[in-house]
């Protein structure tokens, strides 16, 4: 198991993880059932496929909010070389006044 899909794993948000045993318990029981499963099948596919895009949205979601934090830190960065040029800048023209 890479760290990437560890971290996925923690991630996971609880609706899902309760979706994804609903499906589980869902297949056990159709397993039993002797007729036709084909519907049943391709819905139970359907609720895969969207339980793991939600898992991927999820991941997604965490890589733009460390995305969106380091911005807001250089951001943050910046604002501050701003404020000492500003500084600067105010100490220089007092110094062309004298």
């Amino acid at each position: 198991m890479t760290d990437q899909e560890a971290k996925e794993i923690l991630n996971k948000p609880a609706i899902c993880k309760e979706a994804e045993r609903s499906v589980r318990e869902m297949k056990l029981k159709l397993a039993k059932y002797s007729g036709d499963k084909t519907e049943q099948t391709k819905h139970l596919q359907n609720l895969d496929n969207l339980i793991n895009l939600a898992y991927k949205q999820a991941v997604d979601i965490d890589a733009y909010e460390e995305l969106l934090a380091t911005y807001l830190f250089k951001m943050g960065e910046q604002q501050a070389k701003i404020r000492e040029l500003c500084e600067l800048n105010a100490m220089s023209n007092k110094i062309v006044e004298l």
